[in-house]
């Protein structure tokens, strides 16, 4: 851990200490991951109703529990699909297995971390490497075209399941519209 973050660390404990709130230790509780198991198995109840067979799931890393859920959930159904992470180009942590630092657009994750307590690493299928750029395409996208007031990671989310249907133009492949672009509204992008 970073020394910087061992001293926000200290300081969020002692906050909470002194206001009787919670520190949820998103980064490294189990239970962000079993809560992911939940989202994945309503997706896998909708999609089973539909009768989808989804082939991939694509996701940008942020604590690692939403990736990390959905393979435990499919795993522990038996059902295979390929895990694809999706990391910024300017913090390439899992591309090149170390800790990284590089400024990006995309809030919310791409933290450079690669040594996240949540994520096995032996579990992940593909990475992919989103740029600045598609991010902000697939925002245009996915706003202007599509209506949906989507985040930074969710356009990112967009883009690496378009890579993969490139590839693979028969998968179904599952992703998450984690936020909504609401809180982003004051950022200087042009719609």
């Amino acid at each position: 851990m970073w020394a910087s973050q061992q001293v926000a660390i200290s300081a969020i404990l002692l906050f909470c200490k002194h206001n009787d709130a919670y520190f949820v230790k998103q980064f490294s509780n189990k239970y962000n991951v079993q809560a992911q198991q939940l989202f994945a198995k309503e997706a896998d109840d909708y999609f089973t109703k539909n009768n989808v067979k989804i082939t991939h799931f694509c996701n940008f890393v942020g604590t690692g529990g939403t990736i990390m859920g959905v393979q435990k959930y499919y795993e522990s159904i038996k059902k295979p699909i390929k895990i694809v992470l999706v990391e910024p180009e300017k913090a390439q942590a899992f591309t090149e297995k170390k800790n990284t630092v590089g400024e990006h657009i995309i809030q919310g994750g791409g933290y450079g971390k690669y040594d996240l307590d949540l994520i096995e690493k032996e579990k992940i299928d593909e990475i992919k490497v989103v740029t600045d750029e598609d991010v902000k395409l697939f925002m245009d996208i996915m706003i202007k075209k599509e209506s949906v007031l989507g985040s930074y990671s969710s356009a990112a989310n967009i883009w690496a399941a378009v890579e993969v249907l490139k590839k693979e133009p028969n998968s179904n492949v599952f992703i998450a519209v984690c936020d909504t672009y609401l809180k982003y509204l004051s950022n200087d992008i042009e719609w």
